[in-house]
């Protein structure tokens, strides 16, 4: 009686566990599929946050130049005017200036509408959008960390229950 009881917990019980075991297995697969996916995601999105980071440096950078430049020709422009006829070398002096800044000032303009037309970007819509832009990938970053750990966890404990399973399974050896 004994040895058919056993005999029949064994066959109820190792079907059971192959059958167990072959979820896990594909549960198992489904996280490493999906860790892999997320970290190429994440991989993705940290490059394109670290060049629009250099971008948006850069784009402050050429704004605080073409400002501070702006503001040095206006000055200049405004002391050429004070500035009365009989003084002809100092006018020279201040228009050589004057057309240096503005050549300057061109160039600025130039590199900073190829910065912006290189990422789809107007001039209108660069200082709004850029760093709202930043937000947004920082947060599917983080968004994207959380799913990271969650299916790591999740892979951990299949993991353990896997091997749970496979020593049960050694018993039928």
């Amino acid at each position: 009686r004994q040895v058919k009881k056993l005999a029949q917990g064994a066959q109820n019980t190792l079907p059971a566990l192959a059958e167990a075991m072959e979820n896990l297995r594909k549960n198992l697969l489904l996280f490493f599929y999906q860790l892999g996916y997320l970290r190429k995601g994440k991989e993705r999105l940290s490059i394109s946050l670290n060049t629009l980071r250099s971008v948006l440096t850069q784009y402050n950078q050429l704004t605080k130049d073409i400002r501070d430049k702006t503001k040095e020709r206006r000055s200049l422009l405004s002391e050429k005017k004070s500035l009365s006829a009989v003084h002809v070398f100092r006018h020279r002096e201040l228009a050589a200036k004057i057309a240096a800044l503005t050549e300057d000032l061109e160039e600025l303009r130039s590199e900073k509408n190829l910065l912006l037309a290189s990422l789809a970007y107007t001039e209108e819509n660069a200082a709004d959008k850029l760093p709202k832009d930043i937000a947004t990938m920082e947060q599917s970053l983080k968004r994207l960390e959380e799913q990271e750990q969650k299916y790591s966890a999740e892979l951990d404990s299949a993991l353990t229950e896997y091997a749970e399973l496979r020593e049960r399974a050694q018993d039928f050896a």
